[in-house]
């Protein structure tokens, strides 16, 4: 895979140029205090200067030792929302003289260039395409998203407490599923490796000021790899991933994790390979208008399991048991592959700081 550099003005010329082909840039930003993704205007829009330290349960901003600007770890929301948003009209019915006609929602939508995905959000749109493109149903409105889409990936300079992408083979390196790839390095000035990964790619590159990479840049790229790599702790071998699927679910420890567990579903919303949702339909007051909706939903709602007679799921524990092997064991036996990335969203965002990474050493001690 061929790179090339770029210095600072190069980014500036890669958004303007996305800008200029038609598509809505979406990248990193500052949101109330966190990294979040939204619309991008210019590269004066991303967190420059900025690192997160995340933990269990906990997240801060902080002004970082030099001034990168993919010095963060992760956006606080995921590429879902993009592709799958929270709430989208499906149709509206309305009454007529002859009975009643249905108008699907054909609401149009720019392209978009998705800017600074990491390996591991890149490894979870792999999986929701899975989902949404590769089963007996496509969902076509998400299909029409990713088929327009451009998306240019940033490599990994740092990673957090609750990164485990090396557990997951997602990371921190992305290798496949991206149309370029940045990598920022530092010293001993400020530029940007770039290679493409696409056809889409290609044609891109070609319109940049760009110069030739060298050894020593390369080799850099390599150590900062290998440094991220070493920031992160508690991997889990391939070996635990696959007694998982022997755990024993009638453990002490799903009750253990539900005295804490509050079951706001916060683990399931910062997850970037869920995909649940629920349709709702509603009426105006004249009765003459209804509209059917369709939003994210979580296994851990109570109405999410709700059938004729009542919740299938009625306790904090038997929610958690299901979210839990259904990441994590029943997507193995469906996919072939884990659900989960490792990107520790899931334990970054909960209020108790639960660390799923514990649950799985522990299920998998007991049953060994």
């Amino acid at each position: 895979m061929t790179q090339w550099q770029l210095e600072e003005p190069g980014l500036t010329q890669l958004i303007e140029l996305l800008k200029a082909e038609g598509f809505d840039v979406v990248g990193p930003k500052v949101e109330n205090q966190v990294i979040s993704y939204g619309l991008l205007d210019s590269v004066t829009d991303l967190p420059v200067g900025l690192t997160d330290v995340a933990t269990p349960g906990s997240y801060k901003l902080l002004a970082s030792e030099s001034p990168t600007w993919f010095g963060y770890n992760l956006g606080s929301t995921t590429w879902r929302r993009f592709f799958d948003p929270p709430k989208r009209k499906l149709w509206t019915a309305q009454r007529t003289q002859q009975g009643f006609t249905v108008e699907p929602n054909t609401e149009s939508t720019r392209p978009l260039a998705v800017f600074g995905a990491r390996s591991c959000e890149l490894a979870a749109l792999a999986r929701q395409d899975e989902i949404y493109l590769e089963g007996e149903t496509v969902d076509t409105y998400y299909q029409s998203q990713r088929s327009r889409c451009v998306i240019i990936a940033v490599n990994c300079s740092k990673a957090s407490a609750n990164c485990f992408c090396t557990s997951t083979d997602s990371g921190p390196t992305a290798s496949t599923g991206f149309d370029l790839c940045l990598t920022e390095l530092m010293a001993p000035k400020h530029v940007f490796l770039v290679s493409s990964g696409s056809d889409k790619g290609e044609a891109l590159l070609a319109k940049l000021d760009k110069q030739p990479v060298s050894q020593g840049q390369l080799t850099q790229a390599k150590k900062q790899e290998a440094g991220t790599i070493a920031q992160m702790g508690h991997a889990i071998s391939k070996e635990t991933w696959q007694q998982l699927t022997l755990v024993d679910l009638d453990s002490s420890w799903w009750q253990d994790v539900a005295d804490t567990c509050l079951s706001c579903g916060n683990c399931t919303l910062s997850c970037p390979t869920c995909f649940c949702s629920t349709v709702e339909d509603t009426t105006d007051l004249s009765g003459n208008i209804a509209e059917r909706w369709q939003q994210w939903d979580s296994c851990f709602t109570g109405n999410f399991s709700y059938i004729h007679g009542g919740e299938v799921r009625h306790s904090t524990k038997s929610r958690y048991r299901q979210w839990f092997t259904h990441k994590l064991i029943n997507w193995q036996e469906q996919f072939e592959q884990t659900g989960c990335v490792g990107c520790g969203r899931c334990i970054t965002w909960c209020p108790v700081g639960i660390d799923l990474r514990e649950g799985i050493q522990q299920l998998t001690k007991e049953k060994v």
